[in-house]
């Protein structure tokens, strides 16, 4: 999770606490999980977790849902069940796709968030949000359902946020799974003769571009496709 939007050296911890979590189950409607009009009881401790803008620095959108295929693709294969799910500004200036997980304990949560370059998770239960650093740091926490400023997300905003999920989390998964050894770590195929070595999302393809040229390529097998 990232505070980037934040303009002051306190505001960091201020924007997390006041971020507005919406996520979409079964019937794919919105449910909000904190933030004003939130959800009755949850039953159970939940966490939510993002791999967006590691380290808390604004990255590109191929590079933050490269980094969302890697989180979900760990939880995949550790069998956690999870929900997409967003974290978003209450004026909806800022907003980070992310997934809600189930069966994580606090310290599992925490762990996770520190090898995908977070500074937080968070936590809920039935009456709170919790903000737990990633570096051990002290956790603070809110009511589920207090406003902490003015709201302006918009239903639009919550169907363009669902779009933009869908789009790297929801169908698209089998597509970005490797046809070899079926890991679910893709790289999007880059051709052409890049300025410097590309990140890691990124494999490099060569400078002869074909018709039958592969979308990706497989970070676990080498394979593309």
């Amino acid at each position: 999770m990232s505070a980037e939007h934040s303009p002051t050296r306190l505001a960091p911890w201020q924007a997390f606490a006041s971020t507005v979590i919406v996520t979409w189950s079964g019937d794919g409607l919105p449910h909000v999980l904190a933030g004003p009009w939130a959800d009755g009881r949850v039953h159970r401790t939940r966490h939510v977790i993002t791999a967006f803008n590691p380290d808390g620095r604004d990255v590109d959108p191929e590079a933050n849902a490269a980094a969302n295929w890697r989180l979900i693709a760990e939880l995949g294969a550790a069998g956690h069940r999870w929900e997409p799910a967003v974290g978003a500004s209450p004026d909806a200036d800022h907003h980070e796709l992310g997934v809600v997980v189930d069966g994580l304990t606090r310290a599992e949560a925490v762990a996770l968030g520190a090898r995908h370059r977070q500074l937080a998770v968070f936590e809920l239960d039935d009456e709170r949000l919790i903000v737990v650093p990633c570096d051990r740091g002290p956790v603070s926490e809110r009511d589920r359902n207090q406003r902490l400023a003015p709201m302006d997300i918009t239903y639009d905003h919550l169907i363009a946020w669902r779009a933009e999920h869908e789009a790297t989390t929801g169908d698209e998964l089998d597509r970005l799974r490797c046809p070899s050894c079926e890991a679910l770590d893709p790289a999007r195929m880059l051709f052409g003769m890049p300025a410097g070595w590309p990140p890691d999302w990124l494999a490099v393809g060569g400078c002869v571009i074909g018709p039958d040229r592969p979308s990706y390529q497989c970070r676990t097998c080498g394979h593309r496709w």
